[in-house]
């Protein structure tokens, strides 16, 4: 079975966002992207027809561990030195995301479950180590605050996904192509718990436009699909039949634990 690291983590999410990257000479057309990434999209598609019901979401939600929080933000501050030497973590900032989030993590119980902690970094970056995403300042000080959560929200699709894996009887693919599925799996998981709680699920498509420069688009990661691809498949999301409406009351039946 595939065993996510932070370090992988931390390198995915920095090669969405970092202008380093070469840009293809030619641009191409959406079409031909699809088919270029079509086992990506196979593999994403195949896994939505099973979790499209944040109600399994909230399931996987409970499936998670105990944070070991000192296991995680030794982790954190690992991946900050590594990959990002010049950062450090922002604790007064780390109040101000938590006020913003607070109505999303109030909504799935995500406290205790999913920590969020800030650093510094000239650019805007979030990612994830374990149960801890990490943004970056701009994010918190200059960015609407619905696409910050829709970010953060990304970032806990990825965790999802991971949780997943691990209680799944069936292991994950090795391959690039699924291990760049993941990316479409945490996009459609920010749209649908964005949905079900009530919220725009478009402005985690505005937050995914606003992080990767537009003219980056049509490029790939190691191990990302480029965002044109991403974003066809978050727009197709849109147009399928939506979940009916669910009570809160029903939703807070699974999300908490089981009285005694």
């Amino acid at each position: 079975m595939k065993k996510p690291t932070w370090c992988l983590t931390v390198l995915m999410c920095l090669l969405l966002a970092h202008p380093f990257a070469k840009v293809p000479p030619k641009a191409e057309r959406p079409e031909s992207l699809m088919a270029d990434y079509a086992e990506e999209v196979w593999h994403a598609r195949a896994w939505l027809e099973e979790h499209h019901d944040v109600t399994r979401v909230v399931e996987i939600f409970n499936a998670m561990p105990e944070m070991d929080r000192a296991r995680l933000e030794n982790a954190f501050q690992r991946s900050i030195k590594i990959t990002f030497p010049s950062s450090r973590r922002l604790p007064d900032l780390e109040l101000a995301a938590k006020r913003k989030l607070k109505p999303f993590f109030d909504y799935y119980h995500l406290h205790g479950k999913i920590e969020v902690m800030v650093f510094s970094l000239g650019y805007p970056m979030a990612f994830n180590t374990g149960q801890i995403v990490g943004i970056s300042n701009q994010l918190v000080t200059s960015w609407p605050e619905d696409e910050m959560v829709g970010l953060v929200a990304h970032e806990i699709g990825h965790i999802i996904a991971q949780v997943q894996e691990r209680i799944s009887n069936a292991p994950p693919s090795d391959t690039i192509a699924y291990q760049r599925s993941e990316e479409i799996k945490a996009d459609w998981v920010a749209m649908m718990m964005f949905s079900s709680a009530g919220l725009d699920p478009r402005r985690v498509i505005s937050a995914m436009e606003r992080i990767v420069p537009r003219k980056q688009h049509q490029r790939a990661g190691p191990l990302h699909p480029p965002m044109t691809v991403r974003l066809v498949l978050m727009r197709e999301w849109l147009a399928r039949p939506r979940q009916r409406p669910r009570l809160r009351e029903a939703l807070l039946q699974v999300s908490l634990p089981a009285q005694p």
